[in-house]
């Protein structure tokens, strides 16, 4: 409908599918750094949903790497 096609123009990832295959990582990774809040992601009912200018900067930042 409009409201996705708004959401994928404001480069939206609806799901932990599209979120996991965007910063190419397992789909339980995304869960566990959305636990510990260590992945810029915010909930939508029981969706998790990323912005892909978010999730950018943060791949740039290093990311989910473990320091």
């Amino acid at each position: 409908g409009e409201r996705a096609e708004r959401q994928a123009k404001d480069g939206w990832l609806r799901g932990a599918d599209r979120i996991a295959a965007y910063i190419d990582a397992p789909r339980s990774r995304v869960y566990a750094l959305a636990s510990a809040r260590r992945i810029p992601v915010h909930r939508d009912g029981s969706a998790l949903i990323a912005r892909r200018s978010e999730l950018d900067r943060w791949l740039l930042q290093g990311g989910g790497l473990r320091t």
